[in-house]
């Protein structure tokens, strides 16, 4: 078996230190090179799925907002996957990357630390039947993913430490069906609180969970936004005007980098200064000259964006450069004068679902086009 092979030689963590060496952390020429792998190693070439992939996640979402530490090395690990690579050489590419030692390839448990909430998950998936692991990561507290452990453990998974930073898992044979009900999504309700923040408004927000939005609902409140949270629902009420807070963007239990750019909407019309301070991704201000179009004063020093608020924004023609940019410029246009005309709602469609109908049961004056 080439898995066995990998394992007890350590060549698995060989041909992912060559991959990082001929790659020089490049995303694409990466995962070009993990494909050659692929076919060397006699797993083929990866299905059409992982072009697919590629082209309309890693292209339009990942590079627009620049590389985050390590994502180059993740993005491989992905296409690893799908390529059908076995799990030695996935995971030897950690190791060649600084996340995983190299040593734990000779043993029965692998060991390593993650940086990026989203990739914890494969983990839990993919290597839960086939290998024990153990996982260390901030981002295991964070209720959404907490659900993952809870939900695999009631298919027959065998995980201890759900809601600690540290998972442990040990492999088993197979996992059983499940009927399960999502998790509310913590960065949708973030957006709809900013919604009614920016307009002055009173929204109610049910089926949601207060309790894994604790630090926007906490700088919210600071700017002055009233927010009362009960069991499983919100109502937040709008203030006549923003006040100005700093933010800086950090790993859970930080402020979430994917409400940095709904912030931002927010600041563009409160009363002082605000410094917005990304560290989290290297180029996530993709949105702020969409911004600008609507009459924001923003200005960007490497990182870090000074936005000063103005009285008004007035409506104009803006384009979509990812997820929450999209989102970010549905809330600058609720509190603009005139209409906003927002190209590539594509982007929007992939985190929240008809939006637009939502924020008119609200009340607020919004129509998709096409």
């Amino acid at each position: 078996m080439i898995a066995q092979t990998l394992i007890t030689t350590g060549l698995g963590s060989k041909v992912a230190g060559l991959v990082e060496a001929l790659s020089g952390g490049h995303l694409i020429i990466a995962l070009l090179i993990t494909m050659v792998v692929s076919i060397v190693l006699g797993c083929g070439v990866p299905p059409v799925a992982a072009y697919a992939l590629v082209a309309i996640v890693a292209v339009p979402s990942i590079i627009n907002m620049g590389v985050p530490p390590m994502a180059a090395h993740f993005f491989c690990f992905y296409f690893s996957i799908i390529s059908a690579l076995t799990p030695p050489v996935a995971l030897g590419a950690l190791a060649a990357a600084g996340i995983a030692e190299a040593n734990y390839f000779k043993t029965a448990v692998q060991s390593f630390k993650l940086a990026i909430s989203g990739f914890i998950i494969p983990y839990l998936i993919v290597f839960n039947p086939i290998m024990n692991l153990k996982v260390h990561s901030t981002f295991w507290a964070v209720g959404s993913l907490v659900a993952i452990p809870l939900a695999l453990i009631s298919m027959g998974a065998d995980i201890k430490g759900a809601g600690s930073s540290t998972i442990t898992i040990n492999g088993v044979s197979g996992l059983k069906p499940l009927n399960y009900s999502i998790v509310p999504d913590r960065i949708e309700t973030g957006t709809f609180i900013a919604a009614a923040a920016i307009t002055g408004g009173e929204v109610v927000i049910n089926r949601c969970r207060p309790e894994h939005s604790d630090s926007f609902i906490n700088k919210l409140k600071e700017v002055g936004v009233s927010i009362e949270a009960g069991e499983g629902s919100l109502i937040i009420k709008g203030p006549d005007r923003l006040k100005s807070e700093d933010i800086k963007t950090m790993p859970y239990p930080g402020f979430p980098t994917d409400m940095q750019a709904q912030f931002m909407a927010l600041m563009t019309i409160a009363d002082s200064s605000s410094l917005i301070t990304e560290s989290i991704f290297e180029n996530r201000f993709m949105h702020v000259a969409e911004l600008r179009r609507l009459g924001a004063d923003i200005k960007v020093e490497g990182s870090t964006s000074t936005v000063k608020g103005v009285k008004k924004l007035k409506g104009a023609p803006v384009m979509a450069t990812d997820l929450r940019a999209s989102a970010s410029l549905v809330i600058a246009a609720l509190a603009a004068e005139g209409t906003t005309v927002i190209d590539r709602v594509y982007h929007i469609d992939r985190g929240y679902e008809k939006i637009e109908e939502k924020l008119k049961l609200l009340g607020a004056n919004i129509r998709r086009i096409k």
